[in-house]
């Protein structure tokens, strides 16, 4: 039989893209973000690193990834990491669980156990990357430009939930970007609700103001973390600050922030004697702290011995009143950090109140005069002072030209 030859087969290109010079110089990555070659290890050391303990393991791959050990109370952007690209390092630490099974249970201990999520890379990547977002949305120009941030929080509101045993119970600080928190309340509900563990999350203004849209997240967050560390109440939220005063709601809080509250002080104080753990308090702007919250009462729970105290704009809160709350042995041992900015503790008798604070290591006060300071006034002095920020200005009511601020110094 003859052969027959087919004639090859052209099909028409109106559905094929062609592939400009631009189209695959965005696919080309800098030399100096190109990976490296796997070094080629030898026998003897691959046996010590296979046989390396869990915690030294962890230990290591604490130094892959610096920001998954971050354990303070700060928010995303006051506690970001300089000089390195935390993207990029949550990335290394991941494909670390990637190598063996042994590697995998120890580096997702330190993977999910502090958690940030950031919305762009802080190296040259980013450039690259947002290149080839922009080359992919090109095939729909009507679409809206992606939101890498709100995509990374619903992975990992997905992964939790589908490992509510293992990586769901990992998990104890949360951080995510200001917008991030504010737009994603839904999705921050239902990570919340499988993280028992949970000591710190990031969360938005609106639920320490009781907003109602924020009813869902605040009312997951009450029920299914009971370990949180710190919680903050501002205006409008004084009957979830009441909650605090009846001793089961996270009686672990070890920081609290008041702000722009208006409530009686007894439940004020029944809610701070509730906290057994409780070592700062921050107060801004609230008329009703005044002494009687450091005096001693036989039907209310003592004030709480505190390391740091911040008092913001709190006139009612004097001298006297400090100098009651520091005769305690042991808020004479406890406290560390006092600031004073606006307050009724003049500067005139600041040392009437270092001479009651025999730990105080930290002391900052910031006020405005109207008058030069008395005669006689002792000078400041202390045995435990490390750092002072002592700012005394010139009130806007006082007289311009007597300049009475030069006689605090």
């Amino acid at each position: 039989m003859p052969t027959v030859k087919l004639a090859k087969f052209n099909p028409m290109k109106w559905f094929q893209r062609r592939k400009t010079r631009r189209c695959l110089e965005v696919q080309e990555i800098p030399k100096g973000l190109a990976r490296y070659g796997t070094p080629q290890a030898s026998p003897r050391s691959a046996q010590v690193i296979a046989q390396l303990p869990g915690p030294i393991l962890e230990r290591i791959f604490s130094f892959v990834c610096p920001h998954a050990e971050d354990e303070t109370y700060d928010s995303c952007e006051q506690s970001a990491v300089e000089d390195t690209c935390m993207l990029c390092d949550l990335r290394d630490l991941s494909h670390c669980a990637q190598v063996s099974r042994w590697w995998r249970k120890h580096a997702t201990n330190v993977l999910y156990h502090s958690i940030r999520l950031d919305v762009v890379h802080y190296c040259e990547l980013e450039d690259v990357l947002a290149e080839k977002r922009k080359h992919r949305s090109r095939l729909n120009r009507n679409a809206e430009p992606e939101d890498t941030a709100q995509a990374r929080l619903r992975l990992l509101c997905r992964t939790l939930r589908e490992d509510m045993g293992g990586f769901a119970l990992k998990l104890q600080y949360f951080k995510t970007p200001y917008m991030q928190r504010e737009t994603s309340k839904p999705d921050l509900a239902r990570t919340a609700a499988v993280c028992p563990n949970l000591r710190y999350m990031d969360l938005p203004e609106g639920f320490f103001m009781d907003d109602p849209s924020c009813n869902t997240l605040k009312q997951e967050f009450i029920g299914r973390c009971p370990d949180i560390r710190k919680m903050s109440y501002m205006g409008g939220s004084e009957r979830s600050l009441e909650l605090l005063a009846g001793g089961n709601l996270w009686r672990n809080l070890e920081v609290l922030e008041l702000s722009r509250l208006n409530m009686d002080p007894t439940i004020l104080r029944q809610a701070l004697g509730s906290l057994p753990q409780l070592r700062a308090l921050k107060v801004t702007n609230m008329m009703p702290f005044t002494d009687r919250l450091f005096q001693h009462s036989e039907y209310l729970p003592p004030f709480p011995p505190l390391t740091e105290l911040i008092f913001e704009k709190t006139p009612n809160v004097t001298a006297d009143g400090l100098t009651t709350y520091l005769f305690r042995s042991d808020v004479q041992k406890a406290l560390k950090t006092l600031s004073l900015k606006e307050t009724g503790v003049h500067p005139s008798t600041l040392q009437q109140v270092l001479a009651t604070a025999p730990k105080l290591e930290h002391l900052s006060i910031t006020e405005d005069v109207t008058s030069s300071i008395p005669t006689g006034i002792p000078s400041l002095t202390s045995t435990s002072l490390l750092t002072l920020h002592y700012e005394i200005t010139d009130a806007p009511s006082s007289n311009s030209y007597a300049n009475t601020k030069t006689s605090y110094y």
